[in-house]
């Protein structure tokens, strides 16, 4: 695991798509794959036909049908053996080739002699093949003859339960007179047919389905001129040419379905309405009947039953109710037109896992989750689409469920390590915040040790910061020993960024005022740390900022505004009063301000109040603001009398924008500076 992670991330990217593609790849045989697989193959066996509206049947293959219309005619089920004997002999003398019945006749009938007749006209016929099936030996069921093997080839696998496995064959006396093919299709797990054994295995040897045994019959091979390669192919020394037809290794075909809709109206004819028309026109010298299908001559005919009342129905791709017979007689005009499915083996899908899908998540790290889903929903439809085309195309058969459902955990992985990614940073930047937030409380100057060195004055300051990072600041210092500097200021934006540029304003305003002592004036001051504020402001910060400097002797004051609050003077029994003073351009937005200096002087028991907006702009849970109003009361309701402690004021204020805010959380830095001229 450490080498893995000691990798560059490319290769281990790939690595890792890789190992998931394995992984799923082990995973397609599971149920839960199967099923959905089988649905999106479905899905594109119907939509294929929109897309190819021009298919046609071989004419070469034709399906005597028993319909409803015949039953209606001849009676119900099973018919007697004869009938299918006179159709047998009037095909043969009409000239077609070969004759399959998807039909099983595995007992006598109650008519021997129909019986008889039945394996007369076989025999005579030649070319007739006959439906057998391979089961698990019941009760009272013997074995039958399988018919002649195919030679050569490998050989074909045993089953565990082979013992067990028996061969029902055409009755005594048609066996021998007829091919037999088989025909024991098992359903896939979603109940659907969707393949064909076009051979199969019994004790060691391999035997040939009906739709393999009809095209023998029609071509005139013999067990030489086949081939079987399990897992590959059965090759076929047509007169055509070499026929490869794909066959897993248990020897089944994947039938390449079209529309049965097409197949009932292009390649079916009544069975009833063919043996009408064959005896009109070879018994009775009748013309013969276009009607009733194509003339026989040549062509590969295959009895079955099409009618919805009888057994042989099952589900496909395009209905719940499908002729079974309808599976045989499409194998058959799969391989005369050889019109296979092609499937890509599994190393070339993962070769293309690898290579698809490792630059789509590459691309979409670090990227936000709406940005990933679009990067995926993007690359799910092109592979549908293309998937979909190359089916249409050139019947490729390309995996749906598991590439999807691959590509799809592994950019749902993405997105997970992108969120922890991001939730790490956010740790990070979060624990930076707060240590910047306290370095900046520390900055803060020490009320106490103030209060000790200026016994004339009662200061208190309260700052509540609304994120970790505050982009409010005061600040008190001396600038000798008869003048004091009060500072409240407040920076737009909140958060690091408010913080740092709140910092930078307050080391130049203090820088500036130190500088001056003594002969310090507010505005120029202001006017100074604007200039400064401005030259390297590149982002646009500003910061409101309301600066004083009091003097202790006399307890003169005066002040200069940026664009901030004006003071509050609190004097004993009156109301709180808003001293007067314009608000100036706020520092750091252009150099070249100029600032206007107002001057008050505070009486013994007077007080000065500086704060911010997030004062009086703080909200509660209907988004009504704390006011003015409401800042008046909390100051001057203290206590009855005048003489009020700072942090008694503050603290007083402090409680009223608490009750007011209950349950709506602070929006906004909350900043106040208050100082008495002691009596």
């Amino acid at each position: 695991m450490k080498r893995f992670r000691s990798l560059p991330a490319l290769p281990r990217y790939v690595l890792g798509v890789f190992a998931a593609g394995l992984v799923l790849l082990g995973l397609d045989g599971l149920t839960w794959f199967e099923k959905p697989e089988f649905l999106a193959r479905d899905w594109r066996f119907r939509t294929r036909e929109t897309l190819d509206p021009w298919h046609r049947f071989d004419p070469r293959i034709k399906v005597a049908g028993i319909t409803e219309a015949d039953l209606a005619a001849v009676g119900r089920w099973p018919w007697s053996r004869r009938y299918h004997g006179e159709l047998v002999s009037l095909l043969a003398a009409a000239g077609a080739d070969a004759v399959s019945f998807d039909l099983l006749f595995t007992e006598p009938g109650a008519d021997s002699e129909a019986d008889a007749s039945f394996a007369s006209a076989a025999k005579d016929s030649g070319g007739i093949v006959i439906a057998g099936a391979q089961q698990v030996r019941l009760q009272g069921i013997p074995s039958g003859d399988p018919g002649p093997p195919l030679l050569s080839g490998l050989p074909a696998p045993r089953a565990e339960n082979e013992k067990e496995l028996v061969v029902l064959s055409p009755y005594p006396g048609l066996a021998a007179a007829v091919r037999t093919g088989f025909v024991n299709a098992d359903a896939d797990p979603d109940g659907g047919r969707r393949e064909i054994p076009l051979v199969i295995a019994h004790q060691g040897r391999w035997y040939p389905g009906l739709a393999l045994g009809s095209l023998m019959t029609y071509w005139d091979l013999d067990t030489d001129d086949v081939e079987v390669v399990p897992g590959r192919h059965v090759r076929l020394a047509t007169p055509e040419g070499d026929r490869l037809v794909p066959i897993d290794k248990e020897g089944r075909y994947v039938v390449n379905l079209r529309s049965p809709d097409r197949f009932l109206t292009e390649g079916v004819v009544s069975y009833v309405r063919l043996y009408q028309a064959l005896s009109q026109h070879l018994v009775e010298g009748a013309p013969w009947d276009a009607g009733a299908g194509l003339h026989p001559a040549g062509r590969l005919f295959l009895v079955g039953q099409v009618a919805p009342g009888l057994a042989d129905m099952g589900p496909t791709a395009f209905s719940p109710l499908t002729p079974l017979c309808y599976l045989q007689a499409q194998t058959i005009d799969n391989i005369l037109r050889q019109d296979y499915l092609t499937f890509l083996p599994a190393w070339m899908i993962l070769a293309g896992w690898t290579l698809v899908v490792t630059p789509l998540l590459l691309a979409a790290r670090g990227s936000s989750p709406m940005r990933t889903f679009l990067i995926a929903a993007a690359a799910i439809c092109s592979y549908l689409l293309a998937a979909h085309l190359l089916f249409a195309a050139a019947d490729l058969l390309l995996p749906l469920v598991w590439p999807i459902a691959g590509y799809a955990a592994m950019q749902a992985g993405s997105v997970l390590r992108n969120w922890q990614l991001v939730r790490e940073s956010k740790i990070a930047v979060d624990a930076s915040i707060r240590a910047a937030g306290e370095i900046q409380l520390a900055t803060l100057p020490p009320v106490e040790d103030f209060n000790r060195a200026h016994p004339s004055i009662d200061l208190a300051a309260v700052l509540c910061p609304a994120q970790e990072a505050s982009g409010d600041f005061y600040d008190f210092f001396a600038l000798d020993g008869d003048h004091l500097c009060f500072v409240v200021a407040d920076v737009c934006d909140k958060g690091i960024t408010a913080a740092t540029f709140m910092l930078q304003a307050k080391t130049l305003l203090k820088a500036e005022a130190r500088a001056a002592a003594g002969n310090a004036s507010p505005e120029i001051i202001l006017a100074r740390a604007n200039d400064a504020l401005a030259e390297t402001n590149r982002k646009s910060m500003f910061a409101t900022v309301v600066l004083g400097i009091y003097q202790v002797s006399t307890g003169s004051f005066a002040y200069a505004n940026a664009g901030h609050f004006p003071p509050l003077r609190l004097s004993p029994g009156a109301p709180p009063e808003e001293l007067e003073g314009a608000r100036n351009l706020a520092l750091g937005l252009m150099s070249g301000m100029n600032y206007r200096c107002l001057r008050t002087r505070l009486e013994p028991g007077d007080s000065l109040m500086l704060y911010t907006d997030g004062v009086t702009e703080a909200l509660d849970r209907q988004g009504r603001q704390f006011g003015p109003d409401r800042l008046f009361e909390a100051i001057s309701g203290s206590k009855p009398d005048a003489y009020a402690s700072s942090d008694e004021i503050l603290a007083s204020l402090s409680l009223a924008i608490s009750r007011f805010t209950t349950g709506a959380g602070q929006s906004d830095d909350i900043t106040a500076l208050l100082f008495r001229r002691c009596l």
